[in-house]
């Protein structure tokens, strides 16, 4: 039976009022088309739906049951609509974001300042993962964008933009025993070095560029979020890879703990991206946050 929702909304507001003028004005139609329609809607059905009463109408016992039903489903319609309308107006709903700790750290954090300061009724669901997580979240529907440093490899589903890059640092404990005064990438191999674990970014960064330097990378501590490296770092436990942000946010107190290896040629900087599916309808708040992440990188949105 293929009936017109129109006439299920009009049978909705009818039944509501119990009274065809009222609901007339209230969906801003005219009284004798309400009629009709109601009319046409008890054809279909083979039933009536409403008796009248005085000036008023009342439901059937078959309207009654038709009511149940459609109230609750008018009542979850206009529900959403209501909520639609929230989020058009980014009065209202959420966005999801997974990100990579230097990448929280370095462009998302700044970035979601501004956001709810322009929109604080958005609620933010944030996720801190590795890149590989992260972008494994992402292909699997768990978060909407990803904000993450990316090693040497894209996956062709997704859409990858740059939005800032950052740089890493050997980094000893203020006592630590150095042996020369200046020291090469290769070099870096013959310390006891400390840096984030198997399956991150950072891992496979190295590990490309060690084995362009004909070396092996093999940490003798490996951590789970880069925050861990420079605790470990201070009890002269090892170097440490340690992204300038993270270094940019100790107080100079802290900062005379630590001493950096003095390098003959720098670290290749690490680039930071927004990860997004590629051909993927993204809600208006999440599209306003990457306005602001590109706006912040430079990028004209």
């Amino acid at each position: 039976m293929d009936i017109n929702y129109e006439y299920y909304k009009i049978f909705y507001y009818v039944a509501q009022y119990e009274n065809f003028t009222l609901a007339a004005e209230k969906l801003y139609a005219n009284q004798p088309n309400l009629t009709r329609t109601i009319k046409k809607l008890e054809q279909s059905l083979g039933v009536s739906l409403f008796a009248k009463r005085g000036r008023n109408v009342c439901l059937t016992p078959e309207g009654k049951e038709l009511y149940e039903r459609i109230s609750a489903a008018m009542e979850q319609i206009e529900s959403a609509e209501r909520e639609l309308s929230s989020f058009a107006a980014l009065e209202g709903g959420y966005i999801s974001v997974g990100a990579s700790e230097v990448a929280l750290h370095k462009s998302l954090l700044p970035a979601l300042r501004t956001y709810k300061q322009a929109h604080p009724k958005i609620n933010v669901l944030l996720f801190n993962h590795s890149s590989p997580q992260a972008v494994s979240t992402l292909k699997n529907g768990g978060c909407d964008i990803a904000v993450i440093s990316v090693a040497n490899e894209f996956d062709p589903a997704l859409e990858y933009t740059k939005i800032g890059e950052y740089s890493e640092i050997p980094v000893c404990a203020a006592d630590f025993p150095l042996r020369k005064e200046s020291f090469t990438i290769a070099d870096l191999c013959d310390f006891p070095l400390i840096s984030l674990g198997r399956n991150t970014a950072s891992y496979e960064a190295y590990k490309f560029l060690f084995q362009s330097k004909q070396k092996i990378f093999r940490p003798e501590i490996e951590v789970a979020t880069a925050d861990q490296i420079l605790p470990i770092v201070s009890y002269g436990l090892g170097v440490g890879l340690v992204s300038d942000i993270f270094l940019q946010e100790q107080s100079q107190e802290s900062l005379k703990k630590y001493k950096k290896i003095p390098l003959s040629e720098s670290l290749p900087k690490r680039n930071i991206y927004i990860v997004r599916k590629k051909r993927q309808p993204l809600n208006l708040a999440t599209k306003k946050l990457i306005q602001i992440l590109l706006s912040s990188a430079g990028i004209e949105p």
